[in-house]
């Protein structure tokens, strides 16, 4: 599989709503060929949970948590807000404890070239 990796766009998303609401337009099925994976977002100040199921270059997203995610990504809002726009590297994050990942390292480390 060939991955496409393409530049972040420079416009700020503000709130967890905007991301979501982007999310169609900054995914990249290019990039996800063959994954079948569920991403898990849980957001705390204000508390946001969020999944997104990635099924061979598709994706649904979903409101609450997943039943059985394979990757949970926790962290604040403005944390995860900073993740988004590029502001805040997410091995920094990890470093810091800012940013909890539980599950699978490598999904994560995939999850910026599915939704850029």
């Amino acid at each position: 599989m060939s991955e496409i990796t393409i530049e972040k766009p420079k416009v700020i998303l503000n709130s967890v709503e905007e991301v979501i609401a982007s999310m169609e337009s900054r995914f990249h099925p290019e990039n996800c060929k063959g994954l079948v994976a569920t991403y898990q977002w849980q957001l705390k100040g204000p508390d946001h949970t969020f999944h997104v199921a990635i099924n061979d270059g598709t994706f649904t997203l979903h409101q609450g948590a997943a039943e059985k995610p394979d990757i949970t990504i926790e962290c604040a809002t403005d944390v995860y807000l900073k993740l988004v726009n590029g502001q805040m590297k997410d091995v920094i994050a990890v470093v810091t404890g800012k940013l909890r990942v539980r599950g699978s390292i490598s999904l994560a480390q995939k999850l910026g070239r599915i939704f850029i």
